[in-house]
């Protein structure tokens, strides 16, 4: 460290101390450690270790076990978004994180493996769009009776149907 790190105040690294500020914020309930200051709306912690404000867990994380792999979110697997024990953490995608999210009715929707008929779901033929899935099968089932009401509407006898002068 050289001398223009230090700052003329008390002639310590600009970052001295920030492992003291940190651990003065958590407080231990079973085996999560527990954030006490500020939140952000989502309810994950927030820290200023640098100028900087970050998501808690992520400063713990970091300094306990080591840099976060490129791209990925780390996963609460203890469900609190408030613990900061970096072991009840994992590092995954996005994907992966709202997956294992029991609160949004996308992962709900999600989780499902067959339609509201029972029938399976299946990735490649149910995706419309890449957004939202369908039962292949109901589809199937419902396209062939509209031909059939198409069908028989076309067979009946003409004198059935309304004349054009007729209409009410």
């Amino acid at each position: 460290m050289t001398a223009s790190e230090r700052t003329p105040e008390t002639n310590k690294h600009p970052l001295a101390g920030y492992e003291e500020r940190l651990w003065a914020k958590v407080i231990l309930v079973g085996d999560c450690w527990l954030w006490t200051a500020g939140c952000s709306t989502d309810s994950y912690g927030r820290f200023n270790p640098n100028g900087e404000t970050q998501q808690a867990h992520r400063v713990v994380y970091k300094l306990l076990i080591g840099p976060i792999p490129s791209g990925k979110v780390l996963r609460h697997m203890c469900h609190v978004t408030l613990c900061v024990n970096p072991w009840h953490t994992v590092p995954s995608t996005d994907k992966e994180n709202l997956y294992d999210s029991d609160i949004t009715w996308a992962v709900i929707n999600a989780r499902k493996t067959t339609c509201p008929n029972g029938h399976p779901y299946d990735a490649v033929k149910n995706c419309v769009d890449g957004k939202r899935r369908r039962c292949s099968i109901c589809h199937n089932e419902q396209q062939h009776a509209k031909r059939e009401r198409i069908r028989e509407w076309d067979c009946k006898p003409k004198h059935l149907a309304p004349a054009a002068g007729n209409v009410h």
